[in-house]
């Protein structure tokens, strides 16, 4: 088991369809903030805690994004831990990929632990949202 870095091309191959969909979720946390700032009530925008009751793996998603937007990044953790996260692991990647021309490589082993520890940690994500209601 073992980590390493290898060289790689700095300019990563950018779908368009990821800037449409990127530009789309900021236009939604836009939106989502205007409204709230708009009325005392902040909308409910998880179309599966408004027909279940139930909140989704992402529920909390804006409300962190918004928070962390302001800078209260504890906020932002409290509402949902998983996705700040994996922002923040994903924000490394780019850093390591584009900054420093490398590719992280996990060994066979490695990757399958850190995929089952992704699930796990998914998992029990979901159910602190589920717990915090």
């Amino acid at each position: 088991m073992s980590i390493g870095l290898c060289p790689a091309p700095r300019r990563l191959p950018f779908p368009a369809w990821a800037l449409v969909l990127t530009a789309a979720w900021m236009g939604g946390v836009a939106l989502v903030a205007w409204l709230a700032r708009a009325s005392s009530d902040a909308p409910l925008v998880c179309n599966l805690r408004r027909l279940t009751g139930i909140p989704c793996p992402t529920c909390g998603g804006t409300r962190a994004a918004m928070a962390a937007a302001d800078g209260r990044f504890a906020d932002a953790f409290t509402h949902n831990p998983f996705l700040c996260v994996a922002v923040v692991a994903a924000f490394t990647w780019l850093v390591v990929r584009i900054g420093f021309g490398q590719r992280i490589v996990l060994s066979r082993g490695l990757r399958a632990g850190f995929w089952s520890a992704a699930a796990v940690l998914f998992a029990a994500n979901w159910a602190y949202l589920i717990w915090r209601g």
